[in-house]
């Protein structure tokens, strides 16, 4: 029988992941400074929030990575503003998920993602 639907939390995790790798990838190269780009911003850490948690390592590293690409684009008024609750939830995650992660690279970039995150608020 031929199905016509993703199972992209389970038997395809691997399409999630690049999809979630490829938004990080766009949200890199694209002007985040409009109305529209920090919708994207601000729905990219809402949907990675949701599978946070997700067994596959692979998956874990594209949401890491797109988390902090998320954070770097994103400005220090827009995460002490309209992103203020999401901030605090990744940080908290963030630290705590550098210590307990068992995947080195997944645990690497949750790091970079923390480092982004301070950095804009740097800014």
């Amino acid at each position: 029988m031929h199905r016509n639907r993703f199972n992209l939390l389970g038997e395809d995790s691997l399409v999630l992941a690049q999809l979630l790798f490829t938004l990080g990838v766009f949200l890199e190269c694209s002007s985040c400074k409009t109305q529209t780009g920090e919708r994207m911003i601000g729905s990219l850490l809402e949907l990675s929030w949701a599978i946070r948690l997700h067994p596959e390592a692979f998956v874990r590293r594209s949401i890491f990575f797109a988390v902090g690409r998320a954070f770097m684009k994103a400005t220090k008024i827009q995460i002490l503003t309209d992103l203020e609750a999401a901030a605090v939830l990744w940080k908290e995650f963030l630290e705590d998920i550098a210590d307990i992660e068992a995947d080195e690279q997944a645990r690497e970039l949750a790091f970079v993602a923390l480092f982004s995150m301070k950095h804009s608020l740097e800014q």
